[in-house]
């Protein structure tokens, strides 16, 4: 996706196989240095990205979030905070 990225869409032949196994062939559709994980979302049709342990982590990260929030025992609070800190740096997760 990294050197994919850097071709014109229509430049970005992409194959694939259909249902009867048959290989088929599109055209790419994001722009010209459009995001590696963009180009595998949008061209390549890669619907996730992340590794189950991946995906594991950020559902606890957004979990955390709330978990902080809700939270008013100040020792509880602090040990959730230090731990969404490590997964959101160790996966370099935004609050976004």
């Amino acid at each position: 996706p990294i050197i994919a990225a850097q071709f014109e869409p229509e430049e970005r032949i992409i194959l694939d196989f259909d249902e009867d196994g048959t290989i088929k062939a599109h055209k790419g559709v994001s722009p010209t240095g459009d995001d590696p994980n963009d180009i595998l979302i949008n061209d390549f049709t890669v619907r996730n990205i992340m590794g189950k342990e991946g995906l594991e982590k950020w559902n606890r990260f957004i979990e955390l979030k709330q978990l902080i929030k809700h939270s008013i025992k100040p020792q509880e609070k602090l040990k959730l905070m230090k731990e969404y800190l490590n997964i959101g740096s160790s996966y370099n997760f935004s609050e976004k």
